[in-house]
This record gives C-alpha cells, sequence and structure tokens, in this order.
C-alpha cells in the first residue's frame, strides 16, 4: 500500500515538473521575437488603447488639425505606428507618439516629454502631471544647445561639464549635427522656421529620443560628440544624467537672460527705459502686470524718457488680455508713440499672448521690431486644453482656438523685424546684445522720409506695407507728406523689380 502511494506521488511529482518546465520553454518561445517585452513597463495592448485615445483626443479637440497635414498622413502614420509598437521599447514608442502629435505642425500641439524638474523649455502655463512610472521620465543630458547663425553651440551645463559652454557641436556619435537638427524636425512641434530653431535643438538633448531617432545606441548611457574650439576638433564623452539628478544646467552668459516675469531699467546715458516682460500673466508674487506698467509710465513722465525699448524675446505668452493695456501705456504717450522712439525686440521665443502683443503693437504703435523673427504666426491656433493618456499618464496639449490676426494674411508665417540682428555665438559669450545695442543706437534723421526709407531697406516690403497702413493714423504728419511716402514706396518696388 505504501508502495503504490509513493508511486502516485512520485509519478503526479514527476509530472508537475515536466509540465512546468515546458511552460517555462513555451513562455521563452513565446517572448524569444520581441526582447523589449521583458523590460516593458506597459504592454502592447496599453500602448494601443494610448494610441488610440490619443488620435481621438487630436481629432475632437484642435480646431482644425488637418490644416497644414491630410487626414491620409495622419491615418497613415496612426497605423504605422501602431504596427510597430510591439517591436518598440517604452521610449521608443513615447518618441513615436511624439512625432504623431507633431504632425499638427502647431506650436501649441505637442505631446510633453516627461523630464528631470527644470530640464524642460518652460514653454508651459500649467503643472505637467508625472507619468504612471517613474521608469518612463526621459533621461537628460547635462549640456544645453542653441542654433546660433553660425552653428549649434553648448550654451548651458552641469558643473561637471561647465568646459564645453561654448563649444561648437558639429556631430553627435557619427551624426553631423545638420543631418541631427533635420531628423529632430519630425519631433518638434513650431508654427514657423523660427519656432523650429528652437524646438529642434531642445529635442537633442534627451537620451532617449537620441535613440529614438538612432542616433544613440539602444542601450547606451553615453554619447560622443565632436566639438570644435578655435580650429580645434576633439571628441568627448558625455553621459546622460539619472533620471532624478539633482543637478542643475548653469549658463556663463548673461545676454538676453530673463530676470523675472517684468522688470525695468532706466538707462540714464540714453535717457531710455528697457523694459523687460517675459510672462503675460502677473507674477505669483508681487505687483501684478497692471501695476508694474503703471510704475512703467509714471518713469516715462517723470524722467521725460525718450526711447522706451520693449524686449519679449523670452516671452513664451500667457494671457492675451494683458496685451491692452501694454498697448495704452505706448498710445497714451504721443512722445514715445513716434517713428525713432519706440522698439520692441523679438525673436524665437516671442510666442502665443506675446505674439498677439506683437500684432497689437503692430497695428496701434509707431514700433520699430527689432532682433530675428518670431516664433509664433500672427494668425495661429492657441489654448491649448491639456489631457493625459490612460495607461501612461502622459500629458497633450492640444490647441482648442484659432486666433486671427487682423493683417488681412492668414498665412503670414512670422513678424519679422523692421532691423534684423545677427543673432551669433561669439556676440553671446561676450555678452553683446546686438538687439538692445540696435535699438539705442538708431538714429532718426531730421528728414523723416530718410528714416522711413532706411527701415523699408532693412525691413522689406513687410516694413514698408506696415508703415505705408499706420502713417495715416500719425498726426505728425500731413496728407501731403503721406503722397511723399506713397511715392517714395512706389519707386522702391519699381527699382526692386527692375534689379
Amino acid at each position: 500500500m505504501m508502495n503504490s502511494k509513493l508511486t502516485n506521488i512520485l509519478f503526479w511529482g514527476s509530472l508537475f515538473f515536466l509540465m512546468s518546465c515546458y511552460n517555462g520553454r513555451s513562455n521563452k518561445k513565446l517572448n524569444a521575437n520581441s526582447p523589449v517585452q521583458a523590460a516593458r513597463i506597459l504592454s502592447d495592448q496599453q500602448w494601443t488603447e494610448d494610441l488610440e485615445q490619443l488620435y481621438t483626443q487630436l481629432k475632437t479637440t484642435h480646431r482644425e488639425l488637418y490644416h497644414k497635414t491630410t487626414p491620409e498622413q495622419f491615418e497613415q502614420l496612426f497605423l504605422e505606428i501602431k504596427h510597430k509598437i510591439p517591436k518598440l521599447s517604452d521610449h521608443e514608442v513615447i518618441v513615436q507618439f511624439t512625432r504623431f502629435v507633431a504632425l499638427a505642425r502647431d506650436g501649441h500641439t505637442r505631446l510633453t516629454l516627461p523630464l528631470q524638474e527644470g530640464f524642460g523649455l518652460g514653454q508651459a502655463h500649467s503643472n505637467t502631471p508625472d507619468p504612471s512610472n517613474e521608469r518612463l521620465v526621459f533621461r537628460s543630458l547635462p549640456i544645453a544647445f542653441y542654433w546660433f547663425d553660425d552653428g549649434l553651440y553648448i550654451t548651458k551645463a552641469t558643473q561637471r561639464y561647465e568646459r564645453l559652454i561654448g563649444k561648437k557641436v558639429t556631430a553627435i556619435n557619427k551624426t553631423p549635427i545638420a543631418t541631427a537638427l533635420a531628423d529632430a524636425r519630425k519631433l518638434a512641434h513650431f508654427d514657423n522656421e523660427s519656432g523650429y530653431k528652437l524646438i529642434a535643438p531642445f529635442r537633442l538633448c534627451q537620451l532617449e529620443t537620441l535613440q529614438g531617432l538612432n542616433i544613440a545606441k539602444k542601450d547606451a548611457n553615453t554619447i560622443v560628440l565632436t566639438i570644435e574650439n578655435d580650429s580645434i576638433t576633439e571628441q568627448i564623452e558625455v553621459a546622460a544624467l539619472g533620471r532624478f539628478t539633482k543637478e542643475k544646467l548653469h549658463a556663463k552668459s548673461t545676454t538676453i537672460a530673463a530676470k523675472a516675469y517684468y522688470s525695468y531699467e532706466y538707462l540714464a546715458d540714453e535717457n531710455a527705459l528697457y523694459v523687460q516682460i517675459n510672462r503675460m500673466n502677473d507674477v505669483p508674487t508681487g505687483p501684478s502686470l497692471v501695476k508694474f506698467l503703471g510704475q512703467i509710465d509714471g518713469v516715462i513722465k517723470k524722467k521725460k524718457v525718450a526711447r522706451v525699448v520693449l524686449d519679449l524675446r523670452h516671452n513664451f505668452g500667457g494671457d492675451n488680455t494683458n496685451t491692452v493695456p501694454i498697448v495704452r501705456i505706448i498710445t497714451n504717450n504721443p512722445r514715445i508713440n513716434t517713428v525713432g522712439s519706440f522698439y520692441t525686440l523679438i525673436g524665437r521665443k516671442t510666442f502665443s499672448a506675446a505674439q498677439s502683443l506683437v500684432n497689437d503693437l503692430s497695428t496701434w504703435t509707431n514700433v520699430i521690431f527689432v532682433g530675428e523673427p518670431t516664433g509664433a504666426s500672427p494668425s495661429h491656433y492657441g489654448d491649448s486644453k491639456k489631457t493625459q493618456l490612460t495607461h501612461s499618464n502622459l500629458t497633450v496639449r492640444i490647441s482648442s482656438i484659432y486666433w486671427r490676426d487682423a493683417s488681412p494674411n492668414e498665412k503670414k508665417e512670422w513678424t519679422p523685424p523692421d532691423i534684423p540682428v545677427s543673432n551669433t555665438a561669439a556676440d553671446y559669450f561676450q555678452n553683446q546684445d546686438l538687439a538692445l545695442q540696435t535699438s539705442l543706437r538708431f538714429k532718426t534723421s531730421p528728414n523723416w522720409l530718410d528714416t522711413y526709407y532706411r527701415l523699408c531697406a532693412s525691413g522689406g516690403m513687410d516694413t514698408a506695407k506696415r508703415l505705408y497702413t499706420r502713417f495715416p493714423l500719425d498726426w505728425n504728419h500731413s496728407q501731403a507728406e503721406f503722397k511723399a511716402l506713397e511715392t517714395m514706396l512706389v519707386e522702391r518696388i519699381l527699382n526692386k523689380d527692375s534689379q
């Protein structure tokens, strides 16, 4: 009897052992063709459901999703990503989602990459919740890039890599920087080429993004930068930061540094007032924007300021209802609201509500724009609505409103400067702010027509059209002078056509 029971125990025990071994081999065989699955945080089904949710949200929330892209292009990319998901890692899926959202070609519509605090661009006006799993956070490089007129340079770095600040980057691993920037285009959210020059370098600052673009190896923790300095080329290995690093990026140059939400400085030598507005919102603690503008008005009157320079180069926007009191400060001061007395500095970060302010200044004041083209289109999609994807908790922001400029040209890509100023690394690292210097040094001529001619020569037809439109509204000029301006512009157009 004991032998019979022992035999049964041995039989069933052996059978259970063999079945366990078989199931183990079977599971390995199932995963053999998709090695990424073992380390995946979310399953294929979860990522697929997030993709479907993302597509639905884009179609139902965006004011006009297909304003630059066709429905067929979106559908094709959707199916391509859906098919790829089983072969991708979690971070590769996120990179593909970023690519999908960027297809909208709209600076406000974007997937906000999950990054460490302090390593984002600062475009968002609301907080970005953490992803569903901390391992979904992207690892940032210990450096920041900026695209100058003369190439891509390192402008910020952690303490360990500070010696790289000021160096020109010509390649990341074996990819030439021109190719890397072109690859980053499909992951960048932008209204125009000026915005692209801001976003593309930022996309190259995350290790997982570089891996998703096949610029870095999938299992790499470091990259190799080819840098140039004083005609010497060298290769430097740079290690990505940990996901929960406490290190911070630091800059050496103070050129066009953002000081606060808003600030001003009276420049006695020039009898000029320099005003920097970096947000179209009230500062959380301190004087409101309206109160700050009251201080500006007081200084203009008390000091009998001859020139005002408004700096919007760090202004990503905010509340566009705040444009009105800013415009009124200028229009209520006729001495400032004349050609040659009021300048606004613009650039690739001039975006959203800051672009709305530029639109209003262009319409209602005699402003001279100085710098580089704005990062937003005068007529643009905005007021992003924020949503989280169910399984990953990734944050997606989608434009919901179309803001139309007063200009009849809705296809205008940006607001160009009346006085373009070069943006070179050499000037930046020597703390030379050429845009501000140009605004302070521009001299009007006793003959107002000569001043207008010089502005039209530097700013082109955009400047000519705006000055022509504004001219009849300026009480300083007569009808005869308006006719003289017309003659000058016609002669300029004819001369341009004959060249």
